[in-house]
């Protein structure tokens, strides 16, 4: 690496040169298999696949924040012209969280309502697993809060505040 980084215009020589010497490294792995359980590993915040058979990686790479298949998807293009932005996760954070988009922006609300549950008919078939599961968590030890019913009228929980 030191001799294509010294071929570099400055800045970007200097950029590339720390950046090797403090983060750079080659990993060398016996299976493309290995390659991506080490990949997901890093997760790293771009990643820059140059194999065949394209759609395998794809398929099977699960952490990045931003996945640039073949020679002609390079990280300039995907950064800065195909659409996604730039603001990815870095520091591996590509394990749990992706980049930056309307999604983040968004709220997700959750509402369980065993009314509307497919197993609406069978609900008595649950009263026991579900008080067992409420008694056993840690969770609920917890709280005041114990199901004591499932009202086969209503199909709902009752709880009891103590």
């Amino acid at each position: 690496m030191p001799p294509l980084i010294e071929a570099l215009p400055e800045p970007t020589r200097e950029t590339a040169g720390t950046a090797w010497r403090d983060y750079g490294e080659v990993i060398i792995a016996e299976t493309r298999e290995e390659l991506v359980e080490l990949s997901d590993r890093y997760a790293p915040e771009h990643l820059e696949v140059h194999a065949e058979d394209l759609d395998w990686w794809l398929r099977n790479l699960t952490a990045y924040g931003s996945l640039f298949l073949g020679e002609e998807t390079t990280v300039a293009f995907g950064d800065r012209v195909s659409g996604p932005n730039h603001i990815l996760p870095t520091k591996r954070a590509a394990r749990y969280t992706a980049g930056l988009s309307v999604h983040k922006f968004l709220k997700p609300l959750t509402c369980p309502s065993p009314t509307n549950h497919p197993l609406k008919r069978g609900m008595r078939t649950i009263d026991a697993p579900l008080v067992l599961i409420c008694r056993s968590s840690v969770w609920m030890r917890c709280s005041p809060a114990i199901p004591i019913d499932v009202s086969p009228q209503l199909v709902c929980v009752q709880i009891i505040w103590l």
